[in-house]
């Protein structure tokens, strides 16, 4: 047994909870989006419609909010997500609102930690059991996830409580332990049925019962998580018509562009994936075959910028560390529930580590963490304790920087990550959405900001000179070694500064528009993507920056086809003449694609036909209007044209000029006809002859 920690560590651990609580007031402030807000949306509706089926009044009372629906076998649309927390939150819900899922968190949670001090208090002193358990608590991201609206506190919670439950002590030491362990059982089970990984701590929890010589307990457990796990799934079943959303046909609704809102391409298209998609990741019984990625995914569990244990969870490699030095049997066995959970995702469904919208910390670790607790055969040295709480403040404070620096701009849930320690970790995601923002999506790349420092505007981005770099994340589909931007500075002269692993360089503006070509690094690792399944993306990240001046950036990709010449070659051109004033013409019109690329109509680099009226006298315009491709023209393709062309008021002769453009690129603009063409002002028409009356 150890001895009682010194009294500076709890001048630590009380400055360590402060920051765990600053950081939990600045979570509050984030409005509710995708998996909270749909927790959000059941729990309401439960209470107010009593029942789980999304119908017309739920889509008043959601919108415009994100949630996530699944379509049953019946027809019918529900929510998608697991019925246990939204049925223990409505009761709370219905007394306090909104704030009753916190409290429901709260409430669980604490009383979870009694049930772990009782347990710890087995392997020391009161006190050292108690910064124990204050470590474990607060050197994590569980303070973060109680002010949730959503299950991810209520399942540690569950957790942890149905583990000291199920474990418990020797039997003959209580008065009736095998109730305490069918009460454990339960929890486990309800447990596993809001995600099933966690069933792996279940089966853990009889192991441990098993190894420890406790038949009657272990048998107790697995009828007690069996009846857990079928009344919760049952419950879901019933409420929404399937036992496990996660393999439903499941499609996001928002008030403006998804399902069931239909009438807009978006719309249609959300409609359209509800109907025909299952849900995005799947896994059958054998594992993944691709080492290098699951090899990477471990990386990243513990290192990333959004998942990494050394980061969010500071105690755990001091937990696993005394639960591993002189292990019990029964430890071991609870230590390969926690085990099982993170050799699932990272064999079977490595790039959920890479995937989820709206995450901090990992969340699919969460109730392995608790494992790592109840594992333990003795209450960990105090200076390895010290060491947590030192990790958790460096880390905790970096975050609140960070979320101060980035107010105003980023309210998301990586608002704690856009600046300080964070940002010296790697990162990566596959979601297109983070926090309902989709920062920047271009063609078939996957290109978008990973933090809040650009402006993203309709048709590029702009860097802000003394702000820290931008990290743009870059995944293409076929492989690729260079990116090319066109660089405007606001107020030449300006620097575009960049680094691609260990390249770097900075492009001085000097002038307007500048075409930059970058040579990246190699790739580090090819991923799948979760909206594009069998396709697979290398990977690189890219860090821009402005010095001198803002810089205005937009993405051309590797340049092809964008800088290749246009080259237009005119087959036909007919204009009705004279020209009408105040009146419209039609003009037809053939081209064909001379040049040695296709002619996109959209994505990063489209083209566009210009026509002008110019007159010869005098300068300025007399009219305009640009003509848009209706697809893609590829390299000796003809192209015809008709349109109606809005003629001058003012008679005269002008100037009919075609230009071939690819906007901002001015410098490849190409010239496809001119013609001289009469604007005439047309007489009235005459006045009807009066027809001779009968004298």
């Amino acid at each position: 047994m150890t001895s009682d920690p010194p009294a500076w560590i709890w001048l630590l651990a009380a400055a360590g909870l402060v920051v765990a609580v600053a950081l939990g007031l600045a979570r509050s402030e984030r409005a509710p989006w995708g998996d909270e807000s749909t927790y959000l949306a059941m729990t309401a509706s439960l209470v107010e419609d009593g029942d789980l089926v999304f119908d017309e009044r739920d889509r008043a009372r959601v919108a415009p909010r994100a949630v996530i629906l699944q379509r049953a076998a019946d027809g019918t649309v529900s929510y998608s997500k697991p019925a246990v927390f939204p049925l223990l939150a409505a009761p709370l819900y219905a007394a306090l609102g909104p704030r009753g899922m916190v409290a429901l968190n709260l409430l669980a949670g604490a009383a979870a930690l009694w049930l772990a001090w009782r347990f710890l208090l087995r392997l020391g002193s009161k006190r050292h059991a108690a910064l124990t358990l204050a470590t474990f608590a607060v050197c994590s991201v569980l303070p973060f996830y109680l002010g949730w609206k959503m299950s991810d506190a209520l399942r540690v919670a569950f957790c942890l409580a149905g583990l000291v439950l199920a474990v418990g002590p020797p039997e003959g030491a209580g008065r009736r332990p095998l109730a305490a362990a069918a009460a454990g059982g339960l929890l486990l089970g309800l447990v596993a049925a809001m995600r099933y990984p966690g069933g792996a701590l279940a089966a853990a929890a009889v192991l441990a019962a098993l190894a420890g010589g406790r038949r009657r307990r272990a048998v107790v457990v697995a009828l007690a998580v069996v009846v857990g796990l079928v009344a919760a799934s049952g419950a879901g079943l019933w409420l929404t018509g399937s036992a496990n959303p996660y393999k439903a046909a499941r499609a996001s609704f928002n008030g403006d562009t998804g399902y069931p809102v239909t009438g807009s391409p978006a719309g249609e298209a959300a409609a359209e994936r509800f109907e025909t998609h299952s849900a995005t990741q799947s896994a059958g019984w054998r594992p993944r075959r691709e080492l290098s990625i699951s090899a990477y995914s471990a990386l990243y569990f513990w290192v990333g910028r959004h998942t990494g244990l050394l980061v969010y969870f500071p105690a755990a490699l001091v937990l696993l560390a005394t639960a591993v030095a002189r292990p019990t049997r029964a430890g071991l066995a609870l230590l390969a529930g926690p085990a099982a959970i993170a050799a699932f995702y990272l064999l079977w469904l490595p790039e959920n580590y890479f995937g989820g919208a709206t995450f901090i910390g990992n969340r699919y670790f969460l109730t392995g963490y608790a494992a790592l607790l109840v594992a333990l055969p003795r209450l960990p040295a105090p200076r390895w304790l010290a060491a947590a709480w030192v990790v958790g403040l460096v880390t905790g404070g970096s975050a609140l920087l960070s979320i101060e620096a980035t107010r105003g701009r980023d309210a998301g849930s990586q608002a704690h990550a856009a600046a300080g320690l964070f940002r010296g970790l790697p990162t990566e995601t596959t979601a297109r959405v983070v926090d309902g923002f989709r920062p920047r999506f271009w063609s078939r790349d996957f290109v978008r900001f990973v933090d809040a420092w650009p402006r993203v505007g309709g048709d590029g981005f702009t860097l802000e000179d003394g702000l820290p770099g931008a990290d743009l994340e870059l995944a293409f589909r076929l492989p690729r070694s260079r990116l090319v931007l066109l660089a405007t500075p606001a107020s030449p002269p300006a620097e575009l500064r960049w680094r691609s692993g260990w390249r770097s360089g900075a492009v001085a503006l000097d002038g307007g528009p500048q075409v930059v070509e970058l040579e990246l690094a190699p790739a580090w690792r090819w991923h799948r993507s979760w909206w594009r399944a069998r396709d697979r993306y290398q990977v690189r990240q890219l860090r821009l920056a402005a010095a001198g001046g803002e810089v205005e950036l937009r993405y051309l990709g590797d340049g092809q086809p964008a800088l290749v010449p246009l080259a237009p070659q005119l087959e036909s051109l007919a204009v009705t003449e004279p020209l009408p004033a105040g009146g419209t013409v039609r003009v037809e019109l053939a081209v064909r694609n001379a040049g040695g690329g296709a002619w996109l109509a959209d994505g990063v680099a489209p083209v566009f036909i210009d026509v002008e009226l110019l007159p010869l006298a005098g300068s300025g315009s007399a009219g305009s209007q640009r003509l848009a491709l209706p697809g893609p023209v590829r390299a000796g393709e003809r192209l015809a044209l008709a349109f109606d062309l809005a003629c001058p008021d003012e008679p005269g002769d002008y100037r009919l000029a075609l230009t071939v453009r690819r906007p901002p690129l001015v410098a490849l603009d190409a010239s496809l006809a001119e013609r001289r063409v009469t604007v005439v002002r047309r007489p009235p028409p005459a006045a009807p002859r009066a027809k001779p009356g009968r004298g």
